[in-house]
């Protein structure tokens, strides 16, 4: 398929930054670069995102959820961004 808008995947959320670095971490480690942290307010509260991208494909999208899912991250989906 062509290239879309850039995707992002949520690798996951907590409510610490320390939990949210050590997952950034285990992904860089693990040859995933282009990870990040992005801090969020939700209802009140900050929320720290781990996010993987911008991908720019479709396939691109389902290798690195295919991935992270292959390091234990079950929970790892398509992020708004």
């Amino acid at each position: 398929p062509a290239a879309t808008s850039d995707l992002y995947v949520q690798a996951g959320a907590f409510a610490t930054e320390g939990n949210a670095s050590r997952l950034l971490g285990q992904l860089r480690s693990n040859g995933i670069k282009n990870a990040f942290v992005r801090e969020d307010q939700v209802d009140g509260k900050t929320l720290y995102r781990v996010r993987v991208g911008p991908i720019p494909s479709v396939n691109e999208f389902d290798r690195v959820l295919k991935r992270l899912r292959a390091l234990g991250l079950a929970d790892a989906r398509l992020a708004a961004n």
